[in-house]
């Protein structure tokens, strides 16, 4: 933790191996880091700011992102081929097979699905929340990290080196 006007440490809290993403719950009262060496997700209670939970998710954990109404956090397991969803009220852990190399997740505007980046497969997964179903995916080309974001036009962004064109080429 840094103070945002120096730019000075402030605080070290302890979390798991090589941590890799935070992100903060919607209600501002817990934030989750993904620690990919171990493939766990700590949950830092901000008031106290210690750890009260270290969660067992998927090889690589990487990317995450709360649901909207703060009840899940959604993990992209790098290592492997699905994402982690945890409870969190009761901290369990369930897992949807979106495909390979998952790196990074992100809510449709509604809340209705999740986008899953698929490194490994140069693709992006749509699963379905409600259901936790995998709808489908669709290839994206290829690119070495993949931030994403579902703003409120209803699209999905994922960075890509290849072009539309080139897109067409490979695939025919």
């Amino acid at each position: 933790m840094i103070d945002s006007a120096s730019l000075a440490p402030h605080r070290f809290i302890p979390t798991g191996e090589s941590p890799a993403h935070v992100v903060v719950s919607p209600n501002g009262r817990t934030t989750y880091t993904s620690n990919g060496a171990d493939g766990t997700v700590s949950a830092i209670d901000v008031a106290t700011m210690r750890t009260v939970a270290t969660i067992p998710v998927g090889a690589r954990a990487h990317g995450l992102r709360p649901s909207p109404d703060g009840r899940w956090v959604y993990v992209a397991n790098m290592g492997g081929s699905s994402v982690s969803v945890i409870d969190t009220a009761s901290r369990k852990v369930a897992e949807v097979e979106v495909g390979k190399g998952p790196g990074q997740v992100a809510f449709s505007p509604d809340g209705r699905f999740i986008y899953a980046s698929l490194s490994g497969a140069a693709a992006v997964a749509k699963v379905e929340v409600s259901t936790r179903r995998l709808v489908g995916t669709t290839p994206v080309g290829q690119s070495r990290s993949r931030p994403m974001s579902a703003p409120t036009t209803g699209t999905c962004w994922s960075p890509s080196r290849e072009s539309t064109t080139d897109q067409g080429r490979r695939s025919r």
